[in-house]
């Protein structure tokens, strides 16, 4: 006579299988044997077992929000980066001003041009470096419409004052629909 024997295992351990799969980049089953811990009664589950609880608790789809999240979490780290980044560039532009003014105070305009090149280079960084960066908080924020309708605005903008606009095409809204 054949006996059968039910073997169960807590949430918490099913979850900790979880995250190793999804940790490890989604191995197959049988490679995911080898990575995961025993439970608390030395056991570690069959294959079948595993593949029952990938199917019945959607690992797959779990994974896939993990995934969209950790872009979205990616995205606005590079975002932050790039806008602190520009932030300093314009710190060191002032910097540039300051020492620009201050060698034209004291020595007056000598044929030293590197104090005025400064000055110049340094308000051009300045404006550049601010308006980049304020410009990437505020379309961070954008929903995608309103990042569209900005995109439109300065295509229109670009095009009306004689601005060449390269590698753009018209989209109707039965193209963006396919």
């Amino acid at each position: 006579m054949k006996r059968e024997i039910f073997v169960s295992y807590s949430e918490n351990y099913k979850r900790i299988i979880f995250q190793v799969w999804y940790a490890n980049g989604r191995p197959n089953i049988p490679d995911l044997r080898t990575l995961i811990p025993k439970d608390t009664n030395d056991r570690i589950p069959s294959v079948q077992i595993i593949k029952i609880w990938k199917r019945d608790d959607g690992w797959e789809a779990q994974a896939d929000e993990l995934d969209t999240k950790a872009i979205v979490l990616s995205d606005d780290f590079l975002i932050r980066q790039k806008s602190e980044m520009l932030i300093r560039h314009a710190g060191m532009a002032v910097e540039m001003q300051d020492y620009g003014l201050k060698h034209i105070k004291e020595f007056g305009f000598d044929s030293s041009s590197a104090a005025v090149n400064a000055m110049v280079r340094g308000a051009e960084l300045e404006r550049t470096s601010r308006g980049i960066g304020e410009m990437i908080v505020k379309m961070s924020k954008m929903t995608d419409e309103q990042l569209k309708d900005e995109i439109l605005k300065r295509v229109q903008q670009a095009s009306e004052s004689g601005q060449m606009v390269l590698d753009a095409e018209e989209v109707t809204e039965d193209d963006l629909e396919e």
